[in-house]
């Protein structure tokens, strides 16, 4: 709880709507309520705080995180699952002045749109299916799927994910058959939440009970401090964030270069000429002529793309790049035992670590190192924010 919530605790316009609220119900006994106290709490002290009421609150109105484990004490729970139920209980309170038309201030900030294409792999006389799904968080598949594709990398577990197949009904066929599921990003989001699917159920059918056992894949998967999403998003998207990297890019690496090599001069780095930045005049006009072609609905109801960027909630000149902002890691075997740590980024490449009531520094470079393979922790939640421009 303490990992999740410290993570959670570094996103702004999320701490706004619960002080908002809080202000309107004081003495409000709800989880909200009591997280927004937990939160003011901690900005007040310089010391470990107890959130007595916020656990017993969350216990009352969510029986599973009160469940006793064979000794009698509490048991070990997910932190994921801590993750997505605090959100749904959040995202039912926090309908007042929700971003951009979401329909409340979590999915304002954390609501994905994914789309979802389903092909009858038995029949081409089966039309493709093509339905919307909306979640809260994306998720690294590193299990591997066919003899052969392990995953070593975020990037390839998140595509890995994004795809597979299930039984279904074919009209064609009359019976059900095999179809290939494929989902993409049609709306994503200001922050972006990954899941390492490092736990799993494990059948033991030789066992006395025949329960089965959590399992947990110690597996390595390396990760950057900085996410690219386009290549898991719909084509309007992917129109729409090409059309800004075309755009914005050169001149924001340029801008980029021209600063760290002033710097390395010891010199301020000169603003840059107002034509390198704006061009303006043609070069605008063909750029909105081109989105207007390249990001074309697809029931040809007009340019869709680049306003997905808007509500979204991202920049302007969003080029698909999101940065690592906080991860909760695990450390252990079992999804039973081992311990949770928060990690939360801070100015620079420095890092505070929040292990219980312990709080310590690291830096950036330990943090992309929290990648498995061992005893030691490793990533299971992250959390990540969307940049502005390419840097």
């Amino acid at each position: 709880m303490n990992s999740t919530l410290q993570c959670l605790k570094a996103v702004p316009e999320l701490r706004a709507s619960l002080d908002a609220l809080a202000a309107n119900r004081p003495g409000a006994g709800d989880v909200p309520g009591a997280l927004a106290e937990t939160y003011r709490a901690l900005d007040a002290s310089t010391k470990p705080v107890e959130p007595a009421r916020f656990v017993a609150t969350l216990r009352a109105a969510f029986p599973q995180f009160a469940q006793r484990g064979r000794g009698g004490g509490f048991a070990q729970q997910d932190a994921e699952e801590l993750y997505s139920t605090l959100l749904a209980n959040l995202a039912a309170a926090l309908t007042d002045a929700p971003p951009r038309g979401a329909a409340n201030v979590v999915d304002g900030l954390f609501g994905l749109e994914l789309e979802e294409t389903l092909t009858c792999a038995e029949s081409d006389a089966e039309p493709p299916v093509t339905r919307s799904d909306v979640a809260r968080k994306l998720v690294c598949n590193i299990q591997g799927g066919t003899a052969g594709a392990n995953v070593n990398h975020l990037a390839e577990g998140l595509k890995l994910a994004l795809s597979g197949s299930l039984d279904k009904r074919s009209d064609a066929l009359g019976r059900d058959a095999t179809w290939a599921k494929t989902s993409r990003v049609s709306k994503l989001s200001p922050y972006l939440c990954v899941q390492f699917m490092r736990f799993y159920w494990k059948a033991t059918p030789d066992s006395a009970d025949h329960a089965g056992v959590k399992c947990k894949i110690m597996r390595p998967v390396s990760f950057n401090l900085a996410l690219d999403v386009f290549d898991f998003c719909a084509p309007p998207l992917q129109a729409a964030i090409k059309a800004n990297r075309d755009k914005y890019g050169a001149k924001v690496d340029a801008a980029a270069l021209a600063a760290a090599d002033a710097a390395a001069r010891g010199e301020a780095a000169a603003a840059p000429a107002a034509d390198a930045m704006d061009e303006g005049g043609d070069d605008d006009d063909d750029l909105k002529a081109a989105l207007a072609l390249s990001v074309e609905a697809p029931d040809g109801g007009g340019p869709d793309g680049a306003a997905l960027l808007a509500r979204s909630g991202l920049p302007p000149d969003f080029q698909g790049v999101y940065e690592l902002f906080a991860v909760v890691t695990h450390k252990g075997r079992s999804a039973d035992g081992g311990h949770y740590m928060g990690w939360v980024k801070q100015d620079g490449d420095k890092w505070l670590v929040f292990d219980d009531d312990l709080v310590s520094e690291s830096d950036a470079e330990f943090v992309k190192n929290l990648k498995g393979g061992g005893d030691e922790h490793m990533s299971y939640l992250q959390f990540y924010r969307a940049k502005s421009g390419g840097n």
